[in-house]
């Protein structure tokens, strides 16, 4: 048989890491910043390759404290740092020291955590400044201890536990600043393979960066004849296999497929499975099959992909063409120790067609179908499920490929998980509970015996606890979202240093905590932008945050309130809030609402206001 016959190499390629099949719209870079040494020019260059307007800025540079980007920094979608590694560890630092001297080496690591660290802060001064989004690059461990293999390998002589500990600094250290992240290069170069990307089986230490033919090009093809080697030396290409412009490429992903996690673009909200030969191997009406058959490989590895998908967030469900009761005890058998069918929001087992299941799963989790992935091996279920469901993404075809492309896709992941995340799939699974319940009582009595409780914070900081899971909202919410705008950190910083103030509130009621499910961008008079989670819609949240905000600026002395609204194609929910809360149309998609009185909060909830 042909080794690879089969091979994608769109799955084998440098999108390996970042995989690319979620993906639907661009959400590209324009214009980039990037700041460093050689690392940080030769990413630049194909960022440029890719189309990516890029300035290069040299860290010394920045020791100018007036220097100033080449662009106004507000013009830039982000800057990407790579401190230089020879100003972390100089030769001179270490080339003396004796093996026998541990206290030096200790003492040699605190003054390069110290010197990462300063070099971090000169090289984040906009970030500091106008909260740009900030990607920093950590550093290359050596392939091996060139010590010695057989020496203690977690120990400060070690030159790879040496530089494993810097990056754990400056990780740590980028954790604690808002709006940025940690580009694992080393993570990339590991993927890749050091063997064809590092360059510490050549170069000092000191360099630490990817090979390059640079050596050649700038001294060994310059020797005058009397200075040439006994043995001609070419490029170092000719005597190792290096794969150089893939390992940049492969960074790039990397950095553009971390920029799509922070911007959140074509977000999975839910993942929809099917069972057999999809959640295990083979049918499970076949009982012949062991579960060690049916779950060890692949199979398990699917598994561990949904519960990770389910810690970020994401939904899951079940659809699957069986006997609701056959079904539930299959997964159970294979699976209910480690992983129990209460972690999906929706089981759909039963002989309806697929797309009926599909339709009545993405109403109860009120989904749009362009935030869900459909999972199914058969070729005809995919095909009809795209056919009704044109916006849906779906996959399944090779279960080699689902696990990586469900965790590594920027599509699924986040940049942050909050405690709304975390409890999301209880969430929902409340709110079916309450909507079915809704079914059998009077719509106010319904109301009234939810318990209904709000609260409500006002975020004027980016410091604010609340304000990640308040941006979460705003750029996941398609339906109920006046204006669809999406934010960034600084933008709304930048307003939020001129006046705005989010207005963020908190549900629960008797089924559920539902976390933050409603924010309001207010500034002076005018509601910019509001909006709610499907999640409580029809319970009155909306008119009891509307009344919030309404007394509030009554207590500031304004005598009147401005809504903005945009229509777009998904917000259908939010069209008629204003004209709900009272407000008249000015011009278009601006309503005014005089404040003569106190607002009145709708009467079977409970509020608390902080201000």
């Amino acid at each position: 048989m042909k080794q690879f016959a089969n091979v994608d190499f769109k799955h084998d390629g440098t999108a390996y890491r970042c995989p690319t099949d979620l993906s639907i719209s661009s959400g590209s870079l324009q214009r980039v910043l990037v700041i460093g040494q050689c690392t940080a020019d030769h990413i630049r260059g194909f960022l440029v390759e890719d189309g990516v307007h890029c300035d290069f800025v040299h860290i010394q540079s920045l020791m100018d404290p007036l220097f100033q980007p080449p662009q106004p920094i507000e013009t830039y979608d982000l800057q990407i740092v790579f401190l230089p590694m020879d100003r972390i560890i100089p030769d001179y630092t270490y080339f003396p020291l004796s093996y026998a001297d541990i206290d030096a080496e200790e003492k040699r690591f605190i003054q390069a955590e110290r010197t990462t660290l300063d070099l971090l802060d000169i090289a984040t001064r906009w970030l500091k400044s106008h909260k740009i989004l900030t990607f920093v690059g950590n550093f290359l461990v050596p392939q091996q201890n060139p010590v010695g293999r057989l020496l203690p390998r977690y120990d400060l002589r070690n030159p790879c536990y040496f530089m494993e500990k810097i990056n754990e600094s400056l990780s740590r250290q980028v954790d604690t600043m808002d709006n940025a992240y940690i580009i694992d290069m080393d993570g990339v170069s590991s993927t890749f393979g050091k063997k064809y990307l590092n360059d510490d089986s050549i170069w000092s230490l000191s360099h630490g960066g990817f090979i390059q033919n640079i050596e050649y090009e700038h001294y060994e093809s310059n020797r005058q004849d009397s200075q040439k080697r006994l043995e001609d030396l070419g490029p170092v290409t000719e005597y190792y296999s290096v794969r150089t412009d893939d390992g940049y490429r492969a960074l790039r992903d990397e950095i553009l497929s971390m920029y799509r996690i922070v911007r959140q673009v074509d977000a999975v909200k839910i993942v929809i499975i099917d069972l057999d030969d999809t959640a295990w191997r083979g049918v499970a009406a076949e009982e012949d099959n062991s579960r060690e058959f049916m779950t060890i490989g692949w199979p398990l590895g699917f598994v561990e992909a949904l519960m990770l998908l389910k810690r970020r967030g994401i939904l899951l469900a079940i659809i699957s063409k069986n006997e609701h009761e056959n079904a539930v005890g299959a997964w159970e058998r294979n699976y209910g120790n480690i992983f129990p069918i209460s972690n999906f929001v929706s089981v759909k087992a039963n002989w309806l067609p697929k797309h009926e299941n599909m339709r009545q799963i993405l109403q109860e989790t009120n989904l749009l179908a362009q935030n869900a992935i459909y999972i199914d091996d058969n070729p005809a279920e995919r095909e009809i499920i795209q056919s009704m469901f044109p916006d849906i993404r779906v996959i399944g075809s090779n279960p080699y490929y689902t696990r990586r492309i469900l965790l590594w896709s920027s599509e699924t992941q986040v940049p942050f998980i909050s405690s709304e995340s975390s409890s999301r799939t209880e969430s929902i699974k409340g709110v079916i509970q309450r909507e079915s319940d809704r079914l059998s009582m009077d719509h106010d009595e319904f109301l009234k015996s939810l318990n209904i409780k709000v609260r409500c914070n006002v975020v004027s900081d980016s410091s604010d606890g609340h304000f990640k899971r308040c941006l979460e909202l705003i750029n996941k919410t398609n339906q109920f979202n006046t204006t669809g705008r999406r934010w960034t950190v600084e933008e709304i910083s930048l307003e939020m240093s001129r006046g705005l103030k989010i207005f963020a509130f908190d549900v629960d009621d008797r089924f559920t905590q539902y976390g933050i499910v409603c924010v309001a961008l207010v500034k002076g008079n005018s509601i910019l932008q509001f909006v709610m989670s499907c999640r409580v819609i029809g319970l009155g949240v909306e008119m009891a945050a509307i009344g919030v905000i309404m007394n509030s600026m009554l207590d500031e002395g304004l005598n009147s309130a401005m809504g903005i609204s945009q229509e777009t194609e998904k917000n259908i929910l939010s069209r008629d809030l204003y004209v709900r809360a009272g407000f008249q149309a000015a011009d278009k998609g601006m309503w005014n609402c005089d404040l003569s009185s106190e607002f009145a909060i709708p009467q079977h909830m409970q509020l608390d206001v902080h201000q």
